[in-house]
């Protein structure tokens, strides 16, 4: 899997149910302007991709996984709109 834009969104895109939510596209964006833009940043989705499509199955195959997800991305969520925001902000 490609690291960065255009990279793939596993967990948020099972958890909401499409690659075209907007808490997906939060996160996208967050991932591809901020994330992936550090050294830290890619190293973690490094990690990340390799661990995220099996959790990301998990999630798609059962409904209380998705549910839970939702809640444990919601905060994650929040903070990059913040974050972005302030970019812009800043710009």
């Amino acid at each position: 899997m490609g690291m960065g834009k255009g990279g793939k969104c596993f967990i948020a895109t099972a958890a909401y149910g499409s690659e075209l939510a907007k808490e997906v596209q939060v996160l996208r964006g967050f991932r591809d302007e901020r994330l992936c833009s550090t050294i830290f940043g890619r190293k973690l989705f490094q990690l990340y991709y390799q661990l995220s499509p099996s959790i990301a199955e998990y999630i798609s195959e059962h409904r209380g996984a998705a549910d839970i997800a939702r809640v444990i991305l919601r905060p994650i969520i929040a903070f990059a709109r913040t974050a972005m925001r302030e970019k812009k902000d800043s710009a």
